[in-house]
């Protein structure tokens, strides 16, 4: 008995000198023991993951998915309809293909030409401080665009928002950004004409919710 204690010891005490992956925490200690090299762990050798959606940061498209919400193999939120609203937020998960819907995922209906309301569209969402376009952003805009081709004779108003951190001249500014954006990508990723997209910043002065993240965005309206 005291042999096998002895023995049991010694290999916990090779253990806790040896380690494997090279991430700074012992082989005892690791919960995993093949981290790739330069990858940042926790104190139990597990790699970093900043929004604990299960896929650590190095695989993760998106560190900042919200809490609760599903995310695939690279920790982009899911979309099961392919709607353009992620799975977490969407009220309507089985939304016919094509079909338009509102930030809640719902589907509005259509109208050709002029008619129909500013719920046709779908809103763009924007991480904090931030302009750039996220690949649910691309989804929404295909939306947007097979409208647009669908009805040549609509120009459209886009329109820039943000959340009320910050001041205000600095939030129009990231305002206009984010529009600016939108039509950009319209123009060179879907091939929209750009006489037919029009840019304002609306700021933080027209705030939709008390959700910032709400706040974030890019509207539209009919020009």
């Amino acid at each position: 008995m005291l042999q096998m204690d002895v023995a049991e010891l010694n290999e916990k005490v090779s253990a806790m000198g040896g380690d494997t992956d090279g991430d700074g925490v012992a082989d005892l200690y690791d919960v995993d023991n093949n981290t790739p090299e330069g990858i940042a762990v926790a104190g139990n050798g597990a790699a970093l993951d900043s929004d604990g959606d299960g896929i650590p940061n190095y695989k993760d498209q998106d560190v900042f998915t919200a809490k609760g919400v599903r995310v695939n193999a690279s920790g982009m939120p899911l979309d099961s309809d392919m709607d353009g609203v992620p799975d977490g937020i969407d009220l309507e998960d089985n939304t016919a293909m094509g079909a338009m819907v509102n930030f809640k995922g719902q589907t509005v209906g259509v109208a050709n030409g002029m008619g129909g309301s500013l719920a046709l569209l779908p809103s763009i969402y924007f991480k904090f401080n931030s302009s750039a376009l996220s690949t649910s952003s691309y989804e929404s805009l295909t939306t947007v665009a097979r409208y647009l081709n669908d009805n040549q004779g609509v120009n459209l108003l886009i329109k820039g928002y943000s959340d009320p951190v910050g001041s205000d001249s600095y939030n129009q500014a990231l305002a206009m950004r984010r529009a600016k954006a939108v039509k950009k990508a319209l123009n060179e990723v879907f091939k929209i004409a750009g006489d037919r997209l029009h840019t304002e910043a609306v700021g933080e002065k027209d705030n939709l919710s008390d959700d910032y993240k709400i706040n974030r965005r890019v509207d539209f309206a009919f020009k």
